[in-house]
């Protein structure tokens, strides 16, 4: 019954980095920066990603504890099941599963965004407007044809996985590279006036910088993807090492944060980066009047894409397949291809559900980022709470890591979690235009999951706690 007998160890430590690192650094900041500078200014903006590092940091260190005793697939589902029950570790991984998921609907609506910028005309005529945008029929194509390929590759092995988001991570750093250096060698110090976006009357929007700390925990989404893979990891990957796999792809996330954040902002002034439809390339574009930096800006915006899209399609449907093997939805999700050792049914449903989303429009983005946010600070609390209470229950359990200081860093990432999930919830509270529309995905997609629930009652019923804590858990159910 052990997790190893049906999905293939093929991924060591340098792989599993790159699944991490490539995630994190995603797409985002070419699609969202003008967001980051309005709304916190140039410095400001660092501040918060600073901020939000810190507590991902210590986060991730309590990941590494409790991954390395339970190494294996759907890493929180495990996690929660062990520490709470089964109703919690549901509820956790049916929330994270909604992140990744509708990463891929992130992903599919930027890739025809990022490719229409590189060749105009590319977008192709409007089909109908939803959410304020207008949803173009050629981005529509080729976000659901990009879909289907990277599906293909899931399907393949875990292995093609590791390898595409091995190449495309470094193919985004060299090209990355190029322009931050031009961005920060070669541009106005100036531009960065005001550091720290102000209103009208003149005073710092410090609610700016509070709101971008918020979403910190969906920018630094990566480290998250490692939990999920921890099944196919090869005998090669020691778990004494996944905290500096961890901390390593955060860091220098962070420093690729601030490098970009700096670069566009010292490249053009303010008011024509905020002009721009994508400000990162249009800063570029402005400042050095060549198409040729602006199209490297994208290039490596694509790269982004793709390497967030490859592994947030890998952890999604990890998770699902966790679920489906405990009974909390339908076992359908468990099924695994016996030539292939990968879980074809649950990345159908993830893709079909994925693509359904690039549907939405590019106004959907800002709505995907909010969930997302809601749904990792919950998921965060509930883990890193979780192992400081492990100490207590579970004190001789072999821990191949150990958080240092004692429950010091999990109670600290603890109350950062709170801290970031009360964020996310008050930035959502406002109703005078009606109600959110995060909050029906959310109810969307709980109410989903509630029917799942439902469905597998009565085989969830005919499995012996014994057997299912073997099931989540492997051989180390056993504390």
């Amino acid at each position: 019954m052990s997790q190893p007998q049906h999905l293939k160890p093929d991924l060591n430590l340098t792989s599993l980095f790159f699944l991490s690192f490539g995630t994190i650094i995603g797409v985002g900041w070419i699609t969202v920066m003008g967001d980051w500078l309005a709304d916190a200014g140039p410095i400001g903006a660092v501040i918060a990603f600073v901020a939000g590092a810190s507590v991902v940091i210590l986060i991730s260190l309590c990941y590494a504890e409790i991954g390395a005793m339970y190494p294996v697939s759907g890493g929180e589902v495990a996690y929660v099941y062990r520490l709470y029950g089964s109703p919690l570790a549901f509820l956790c991984g049916w929330l994270l599963s909604l992140h990744y998921i509708a990463l891929l609907g992130f992903e599919a609506i930027s890739v025809g965004w990022v490719l229409s910028a590189m060749f105009p005309g590319l977008e192709g005529p409007v089909v109908y407007s939803i959410l304020g945008s207008d949803v173009r029929l050629y981005s529509l194509l080729i976000g659901i044809a990009v879909m289907v390929a990277l599906a293909i590759v899931q399907y393949a092995s875990v292995r093609s996985v590791g390898r595409l988001q091995s190449a495309l991570t470094i193919s985004l750093l060299i090209a990355s590279a190029a322009f931050v250096l031009a961005g920060i060698g070669f541009g106005d110090p100036a531009n960065l006036e005001p550091h720290i976006a102000q209103d009208d009357s003149g005073s710092f929007q410090i609610s700016g910088v509070a709101f971008l700390f918020a979403t910190t925990f969906f920018w630094f989404a990566g480290f998250d993807v490692i939990p999920q893979a921890m099944g196919e990891k090869s005998e090669s990957a020691r778990l004494d090492r996944m905290q500096w796999v961890m901390i390593s792809s955060i860091s220098l996330a962070l420093l690729f944060y601030v490098a970009v954040i700096l670069a566009t902002a010292m490249a053009a002034p303010r008011n024509v980066i905020l002009a721009t439809e994508l400000p990162v390339a249009g800063a570029f574009q402005a400042a050095f009047g060549t198409p040729w930096l602006k199209n490297l800006v994208l290039a490596a915006g694509l790269m982004g894409i793709l390497s967030t899209w490859n592994a947030c399609f890998l952890a999604g449907t990890r998770l699902l397949y966790s679920l489906g093997r405990a009974h909390f939805i339908p076992a359908y999700f468990s099924d695994v291809n016996s030539r292939h050792a990968t879980p074809t049914k649950a990345i159908l449903f993830a893709g079909v559900i994925g693509g359904m989303l690039a549907f939405f429009g590019r106004d959907a983005i800002g709505v995907i980022v909010n969930v997302s946010a809601i749904s990792l600070s919950f998921v965060f609390l509930l883990v890193t709470f979780g192992v400081a209470r492990l100490r207590k229950t579970a004190p001789d359990f072999q821990r191949p890591y150990k958080v240092p200081f004692g429950v010091l860093i999990p109670y600290l990432a603890a109350a950062g979690s709170a801290l970031i999930l009360a964020i996310a919830i008050w930035s959502l509270s406002d109703f005078s235009d009606g109600v959110p529309l995060e909050w029906f995905m959310l109810g969307s997609w709980l109410a989903i999951g509630a029917l799942f629930w439902v469905l597998s009652a009565k085989m969830r019923k005919s499995v012996e706690e014994a057997e299912r804590t073997e099931l989540i858990l492997g051989t180390n159910g056993d504390v």
